[in-house]
Order: structure tokens, then sequence, then C-alpha cells
């Protein structure tokens, strides 16, 4: 069995860039020039872009769910890095504290200089 993989951000791009604005563009040329010929049309027209309403809803959705989680996750290992260091009684081992070690380590010769 043959597995499909689907480029989501790519099919994403496609639909917001190409079809939904012929879709918008080939709707209004039929409701300018007043081919509306049948009552289909309208259910048509209404069910093509609810779905595409909801597909657009879903997809902000799932980004901002992604965007919570990976805050949250930022966070839950700020507070690990902190406990760690403090349980440890070691120096700090966080990100922040590696960039305070760093500078401090690059600030220190200068200052002894200027001195």
């Amino acid at each position: 069995m043959r597995r499909t993989e689907i480029d989501w951000l790519r099919l994403t791009r496609v639909i917001t860039q190409y079809v939904v604005p012929s879709l918008l563009a080939a709707a209004f040329l039929v409701e300018i020039a007043g081919m509306r010929t049948s009552p289909a049309y309208n259910d048509l027209i209404a069910g093509v872009f609810s779905l595409l309403t909801f597909m657009m809803v879903g997809a902000c959705g799932w980004i901002v769910f992604l965007w919570d989680i990976d805050r949250l996750f930022f966070n839950l290992e700020r507070k690990i890095d902190t406990q760690a260091a403090a349980d440890a009684g070691i120096a700090d081992r966080s990100l922040l504290g590696r960039v305070r070690d760093t500078l401090r380590s690059k600030v220190q010769p200068l200052r002894a200089e200027a001195v």
C-alpha cells in the first residue's frame, strides 16, 4: 500500500493564493453577467465557499494551537532548567544562565583593561 505525503503548507498557500481568488473572480463574473440560471448554482456557491471558510478557520485554529503548545513547552523547559539548577546546587545552567556566563567571560577582560 502506497502512502501519500501531503505538504500542508504548500496546499494552504495554493488554496489561499490561487484557488479562492479564482473562484471569487468566476463567481463575481457570473453575478455581473447575470448568468444565474438555477437555484443549484446558489447552493453550489454556498457549499463551496462554506467549505473553504471552514478549512481556513480550521487551519488558523491549528496554527494557534501549535503556537500555544510551543509556548507552554518553552515555559516548562525554563522551569525545569531553574529547578534542576536549584536542586543540584550548581550554577544556573539554563539558557539565560549560559548567556550570562558567556557575556561575563567576554566583559571581564575588557573591564580589567579599562581599569
